[in-house]
């Protein structure tokens, strides 16, 4: 799996290692990495978009320590807060979850988004035009 790793800089709380855009097989489960660097008390948060929606959809927040009720079916933390890691688990991949996802502060405005695709065949060969990472199981 490739991560990239990159600092961004919000006061004085980073985003060590961003969310990459991913490709990933129609029900199977999907990970966005997202380590942060508090250095004094953060929150950080996930939301996603999808095309057809004007909003953004909060699924986490640190603060409240897990996915928001309605969502857990969809999808789950990883998370280590020694670390830093929130790292944001799509469980079962489907088309209506392709979309832009976010970690970010809460309140400092640093934030980083990547994509999902959602792949219900193995012919792929034109995401990695999109940079995303993916394996035919």
């Amino acid at each position: 799996m490739f991560i990239r790793l990159l600092t961004v800089t919000s006061g004085t709380n980073t985003i060590v290692t961003a969310p990459t855009n991913t490709a990933a097989k129609v029900g199977t489960p999907a990970i966005f990495n997202c380590t942060v660097n508090c250095a004094e008390e953060c929150y950080v948060f996930w939301k996603y978009q999808t095309s057809k929606s004007e909003t953004r959809v909060q699924i986490y927040t640190s603060r409240e320590s897990d996915v928001k009720s309605d969502l857990q079916d969809k999808f789950g933390i990883e998370r280590n807060v020694t670390n830093g890691k929130h790292n944001l688990v799509i469980k079962n991949v489907q088309t209506d979850l392709a979309a832009q996802y976010v970690c970010g502060f809460a309140f400092d405005g640093a934030e980083e988004v990547a994509f999902l695709v959602a792949v219900s065949m193995c012919s792929v060969s034109w995401l990695f035009l999109l940079g995303c990472q993916y394996q035919c199981k």
